[in-house]
């Protein structure tokens, strides 16, 4: 039984190991292209780096985000809901997403641009800084920096096949039980036969 038991949990742990994959944060600095759209941003960042349960790949990659349209302003901040978010690594595409977040000003010419993303198998949040100086009818954007943590969303087919384990487990214990129940029975009944015959 023991053994059984072992066998099943080492399964089980072997199939929710992609249920908890390790999250990925993704570092970038500097401009790559910038420009303003819809009252927002469209901006691409050089990525320094991609970092996977805490050991750092020697890669470089385009971060690009969008904020659509902004509810507010460039100058004093706002929201946005429509934005988009990308990732490209050596010129291959990680992910695209929708974003949504926050244009804040945090001081005469320093922005953060925070948001949340969900889509493609991954969700996660950026946090980017944004160097800023506006003029008269103009903004120049200086520099960028932040980072992105990304989290991979578990496919249903990994939790179907975790629920088919589970539910083995509990009919390998289940069938076990009976075995030893009519075991203890038939051990019963033939002591108390044994008793009776003397």
């Amino acid at each position: 039984m023991k053994s059984l038991l072992t066998m099943c949990g080492i399964f089980v742990a072997l199939l929710a190991a992609p249920a908890f994959a390790d999250p990925v944060s993704y570092e970038n600095q500097g401009l790559v292209f910038v420009g303003t759209t819809g009252g927002g941003v469209l901006a691409g960042s050089t990525g320094n780096g991609v970092t996977i349960g805490g050991t750092t790949l020697p890669s470089s990659g385009l971060l690009v985000f969008g904020t659509g349209t902004l509810l507010g302003s460039l100058a004093d901040g706002g929201t946005f809901s429509s934005g988009i978010i990308s990732l490209d690594l050596a010129g291959t595409s990680i992910f695209a997403s929708s974003f949504t977040g926050s244009w804040t000003k945090i001081s005469k010419d320093l922005y953060e641009l925070a948001g949340t993303f969900s889509g493609e198998g991954v969700h996660g949040l950026t946090a980017q800084f944004f160097h800023v100086q506006f003029g008269a009818d103009t903004a120049c954007f200086r520099d960028v920096s932040g980072i992105t943590a990304i989290s991979t969303v578990p496919e249903p087919g990994t939790f179907t096949f975790l629920g088919t384990g589970f539910m083995g487990l509990a009919g390998a214990a289940r069938r076990k039980i009976r075995i030893r129940k009519r075991q203890i029975r038939a051990f019963a009944s033939n002591f108390a036969t044994a008793n009776t015959s003397e």
